[in-house]
Order: structure tokens, then C-alpha cells, then sequence
């Protein structure tokens, strides 16, 4: 299986695990259910961490945070993994449909290589719905890119 597959899989488990309640957000905020917690770490490999986690009513927008990946994993893998969306590699969105995120480059981090984002935003175009994003941080700078 292939590195990407399974980041994309952990992705989507990690996802699951988190629980998001639906049932809880008001119209002007969404729920924020995790915030850069990791939920993926292996020893010399790439972590996933969820950087953003919420429940969006439809026709809501939210300007995500600023993120950057953790002192012991610093950059953002050099990995496509958000196909057809504007966000840089190493970012995995999540969600089930009609929800746009955008995060137009990614933010540099030690060495020039990029850590994370500064900002970016996220608007649910169809019913209430869940949005995750994550990003998969290296401490590997020959696996990471240039911001």
C-alpha cells in the first residue's frame, strides 16, 4: 500500500474517531470539535494532526485559523492529498460534500520549508455538514517542500 493511501486512511479514521456531535452548532458559529491535537504518530514517520474540526449550517462561512505543524514534526509533507481543492500538499480535507475550503499557500516554517498556513476559509455550500481538516507533518526536510 502506498505511503499516500494510507495517510489518506488514517485521515478518514482519525476523522471518525474524533465523534463530532452535529447537534450543537448555532447558525453564526460553527462547532469546533478538535484543534491541533495528533491523532496519528509513529516514531521516524509523518504525524496527522487535525487542525480544524467543525459543523457548518448551510451557506456558512468560517475563516480558519492560522496553524502550524508541531515543533518535532515542522513541515508539511510534499503530498497531494486534497485532489481538486485549493490547499496546500500535505493538507487532507474531509468532509461529504458541498463544503469549499480554500488555504491559498502554505506558510513557511525552519529552513524556508512549509509548516502550515496562515489563513484560509471554509463555506458549506449544501445542508449542515462536518468539515476536517488536517494537515500530516514530516520532520523529515527531505519529505517536505518550500513554502
Amino acid at each position: 500500500m502506498k505511503l499516500r493511501t494510507k495517510i489518506v486512511g488514517m485521515t478518514l479514521a482519525a476523522t471518525a474517531l474524533c465523534g463530532v456531535d452535529t447537534g450543537t452548532a448555532s447558525a453564526a458559529t460553527p462547532t469546533v470539535e478538535a484543534s491541533h491535537s495528533s491523532v496519528f504518530s509513529k516514531a521516524d514517520g509523518p504525524v496527522t494532526v487535525v487542525a480544524y474540526q467543525a459543523s457548518l449550517n448551510t451557506v456558512q462561512s468560517v475563516t480558519l485559523p492560522a496553524f502550524a505543524c508541531p515543533a518535532s514534526q515542522p513541515w508539511l509533507v510534499d503530498m497531494g492529498l486534497s485532489q481538486n481543492r485549493v490547499v496546500p500538499r500535505g493538507v487532507a480535507v474531509a468532509e461529504p460534500g458541498g463544503i469549499g475550503v480554500t488555504i491559498l499557500q502554505a506558510a513557511p516554517g525552519p529552513g524556508g520549508l512549509a509548516s502550515g498556513w496562515r489563513s484560509g476559509s471554509a463555506t458549506n455550500w449544501g445542508p449542515r455538514n462536518v468539515v476536517t481538516i488536517s494537515a500530516v507533518c514530516t520532520n523529515s526536510a527531505s519529505a517536505a517542500y518550500a513554502a
